[in-house]
């Protein structure tokens, strides 16, 4: 069984900015980035709450 969890942000507010004004000068219409960390779990049974916890 996979299990699929959902990580933390993968870019900082800094990086995000930097990101935007390089596009901003590409003229490219981007007007918010969001990007975040994918886990991927081969598991023999699914995660009771507590290990999700």
């Amino acid at each position: 069984m996979m299990e699929i969890l959902r990580g933390s942000p993968a870019l900082s507010a800094f990086r995000i900015n930097k990101l935007l004004a390089r596009f901003q000068a590409a003229n490219l219409q981007v007007h918010n980035i969001y990007a975040e960390y994918v886990h991927f779990a081969d598991l023999n049974a699914p995660l009771n709450d507590s290990e999700q916890a």
